[in-house]
């Protein structure tokens, strides 16, 4: 396959994109709202958990709505699954004029959600997207039914465990300069890499550093605390929103210890903490963290205060 050319290669990458979707009963839709185009996954069926809310889920910092396309596939038989491309990323329009710091995100996302019609939701997020979500909990927590965070940033610790990456502050992994720096990226991300055959994984090179002068500017933009990226620590305890708390035990991007903030600072938590995974459960281990989400809805819609504040590591399946 070595020898064939992008647009094979895009074509068979759109091929499976295709399967995945369906496979997950997810479609493609496109809204315009609060001055953005939202490219977005639903899966629009009627069944939405007995309180009606879907699940609604963020990805992080240069991803995009098929992080979560596969840990979709074992929650959307039971529930309405929403997946929005994040302003500024993915499919999503791009404007170098406006700052995406994680204040702005969360009102774009407010935006979103009147847009397609959704008043309360399930609200899931990972690394960025567990930021964006947190601030919207404790913006709108009316509208949030329960709070699921994956590997979450937005602590006041949050950042590589400097002391085992070999980097110096400043550096960051997500920055794609280099066809190299992409395959270290996924190291980074994940304990073991999927496997891409050479033509998909040069032309996921590709888009990365094509992407990387914007992305920059995002970064730049979600970096500064004074320019609308408030930690979390000062919201925590006023999130009443049964929060369930997943972390890989080998992030390698954000130190998966920061997860002891979330206990003890939130009045209603579950932490769970998995083994041999890193910065991206919903993708690692897709069908183990879609479980978790189904038993943690059910037992909070059970019983929507007795939610266990308990931390322990989960067996990786």
């Amino acid at each position: 396959m070595s020898g064939l050319g992008p647009t094979f290669t895009r074509w068979a990458l759109q091929g499976g994109i295709r399967l995945e979707m369906a496979l997950s009963r997810l479609a493609e839709f496109r809204v315009k709202t609060g001055g953005h185009e939202i490219v977005y996954l639903d899966s629009r069926n009627k069944r939405t958990g007995r309180d009606g809310a879907p699940i609604v889920m963020l990805h992080g910092f240069g991803g995009d709505r098929f992080n979560w396309i596969r840990h979709a596939r074992y929650l959307t038989d039971r529930h309405r699954v929403v997946i929005p491309d994040l302003p500024g990323f993915g499919d999503s329009s791009r404007n170098l004029q406006e700052t995406y710091s994680t204040e702005n995100q969360t009102t774009w996302l407010a935006d979103f959600l009147d847009a397609v019609g959704i008043e309360k939701l399930h609200l899931a997020g990972n690394s960025m997207g567990g930021h964006i979500a947190t601030m919207f909990a404790a913006r709108f927590p009316r509208r949030v039914e329960t709070l699921i965070l994956h590997a979450p940033a937005g602590t006041e610790g949050a950042g590589p465990p400097w002391e085992i990456s070999g980097l110096d502050r400043g550096q960051h992994p997500l920055k794609v300069f280099e066809p190299e720096d992409f395959d270290a990226l996924m190291r980074w991300v994940f304990v073991k890499p999927p496997l891409m055959v050479g033509p998909i994984r040069r032309y996921f090179a590709a888009q990365a550093i094509a992407n990387r002068p914007f992305l920059l500017k995002v970064f730049d933009d979600i970096m500064h605390r004074d320019a609308g990226n408030a930690l979390v620590e000062p919201l925590l305890p006023n999130i009443l929103a049964p929060t369930l708390v997943i972390w890989g035990q080998h992030d390698r991007l954000l130190d998966c210890a920061e997860a002891a903030v979330y206990r003890r600072l939130m009045p209603n938590v579950k932490v769970m903490v998995l083994p041999d995974c890193g910065h991206l459960p919903m993708a690692e281990f897709p069908q183990q963290t879609a479980r978790l989400t189904s038993d943690f809805l059910k037992a909070t819609r059970a019983d929507p205060g007795s939610v266990p504040v308990s931390m322990r590591v989960a067996r990786s399946r």
